[in-house]
């Protein structure tokens, strides 16, 4: 096995060249195993030929092979709509099994790894392929519950919806006997934050290890990156829904910019709070506040090179705009919670606490308030979060980390 590339069967629900989100997460794992590995990846049949053209782009014609797998037509109806998505998924992966059995009683695979759905309470049918074939499981991941205090700005109907949201999905664990076996087959269970330990069965704990699912390109800053700009510029990206905190966001840097700083923010996104974050700017009455909507991806990009800071406050398990906000050269600030949490310090930005709304509020804003008011802190944070995405969240580092945990997998083969 030493001297030929592994033989790798994966699974990615969603996987697209060039897309942002999951989907993009999805593709950029491919390309970094099928660029040091012979892969064979499952996906939905409806993006074969773009998995396909997106292998001949990189040059992993030779060493990636898709296989498109969907459910009858039939059941596919049902799946339209975000509700039904998950159950479709469920059912998508259980029907993977015999397809996954015998692509490997013909290629002999020397491991399987689960890519997305990076969803901690759905099982992935790879884990049953075979006895002796080592699974990885993930990058998985859940959102942090979000307290109660963040919903109340949202409404009652939201606020009942998380709660029972999170009875449902952990329960999903405890009473599915298939999550339960699949955990205990796993090799390895790599985990976007630590929240996936409450959906993992305490006697295969030891198999966690943390691994955030997003990652960037690297890029080149151009020269006099760090220099504060005037007004100084503070930018927002995500959709505009409840666990990304758009409330949040805007009603601290209102309150930053009360206390007499010279700044704008930028909210780029939309979603089902448009109107709702639009009555909360105009009630705030702060003309620096622009929301633009949606943005074509390297409009984005560029205007995380030229803000001055990078605002989520969100308490999404993963947050995969932060790595690139990170190697775009911003000190990120964000809660102290999910993802961003995780991968976010007081060196390399402002992590606030979630105590209290108020105080988050507060926090945020005296957080905005540093970086603005020490030109040299805020500088260095920047370089300091630059030097953090180069070494870890750069797409060719991921794809080292995942060289070792298939090393480690292999070597302590199937655990039981």
């Amino acid at each position: 096995m030493a001297d030929r590339p592994l033989r790798i069967l994966a699974s990615a629900y969603t996987c697209e060249p060039h897309a942002g989100s999951e989907a993009g997460i999805g593709w950029n794992w491919v390309r970094q195993i099928a660029s040091r590995h012979e892969l064979w990846l499952i996906t939905r049949e409806n993006v074969v030929e773009l998995v396909e053209a997106g292998a001949a782009e990189f040059g992993l014609s030779e060493r990636l092979t898709v296989i498109g797998h969907d459910l009858p037509q039939w059941i596919r109806r049902f799946k339209r709509g975000p509700r039904n998505l998950y159950p479709y998924y469920y059912l998508w992966q259980m029907a993977m099994l015999p397809l996954a059995r015998r692509w490997h009683a013909r290629i002999k695979f020397d491991l399987a790894h689960h890519l997305t759905f990076a969803t901690v309470w759905i099982p992935s049918a790879l884990a049953f392929v075979s006895d002796d074939l080592p699974f990885v499981w993930g990058s998985v991941g859940s959102n942090e519950p979000v307290p109660q205090e963040f919903l109340e700005p949202y409404g009652l109907k939201v606020r009942a919806g998380e709660v029972a949201k999170g009875r449902v999905r952990r329960a999903m664990v405890k009473i599915d006997p298939i999550m339960r076996a699949m955990q205990r087959r796993a090799a390895t269970i790599l985990a976007l934050n630590r929240e996936v330990l409450r959906y993992v069965l305490p006697s295969e704990h030891h198999k966690v290890v943390l691994c955030p699912a997003m990652g960037c390109e690297p890029l080149d800053l151009p020269a006099g990156r760090y220099a504060r700009h005037e007004p100084f510029r503070v930018l927002c990206v995500g959709r505009l829904m409840y666990i990304k905190q758009p409330l949040l966001a805007v009603q601290a840097f209102a309150r930053f910019v009360e206390r007499g700083a010279q700044a704008r923010l930028d909210v780029v996104g939309s979603g089902p709070l448009n109107d709702v974050v639009a009555r909360e700017v105009d009630k705030l009455g702060r003309d620096e506040i622009e929301l633009h909507g949606n943005v074509p991806r390297e409009q984005v990009l560029k205007m995380m090179m030229s803000a001055d800071a990078f605002l989520f406050p969100s308490f999404e398990g993963a947050g995969m705009v932060v790595a690139e906000a990170m190697e775009s050269g911003n000190p990120v600030v964000c809660l102290n919670a999910g993802g961003p949490g995780l991968w976010t310090d007081n060196s390399r930005g402002v992590v606030v606490g979630v105590s209290s709304y108020e105080s988050a509020v507060r926090d945020i804003a005296d957080g905005l308030w540093r970086l603005y008011s020490d030109e040299d802190e805020r500088s260095r944070r920047a370089q300091a979060a630059r030097a953090f995405a180069d070494e870890i969240m750069v797409w060719d580092r991921r794809g080292e980390f995942i060289a070792e945990v298939y090393a480690s997998a292999l070597q302590h083969g199937r655990q039981t």
